[in-house]
């Protein structure tokens, strides 16, 4: 998904129209999501923490777990509240 620069024509409500450089970009909502989320969790000391026998040590990280209910949110959709039950 990489960024691709143009020109695009951009009209004014006064003046003379111009050109523009602009950038875009094929990557779905889903697919930055998930960038962020791989970008922050290769870099975050907190994330990339490991216990005694080499593993992650999975420590709380405020942002990872924004980043991650984020990418789960434009993967999945939103969570869904469930239900109370019944006694």
């Amino acid at each position: 998904m990489t960024p691709r620069a143009g020109w695009q024509w951009r009209d004014q409500t006064s003046g003379s129209a111009h050109q523009q450089l602009v950038v875009a970009s094929d990557e779905t909502p889903t697919q930055a999501a998930f960038r962020c989320l791989a970008e922050h969790s290769t870099s975050c000391p907190t994330c990339m923490t490991v216990n005694e026998v080499g593993e992650n040590a999975n420590l709380p990280c405020e942002t990872g777990d924004r980043l991650y209910e984020e990418w789960r949110q434009a993967h999945r959709g939103p969570a869904t509240e469930q239900p109370p039950a019944s006694a």
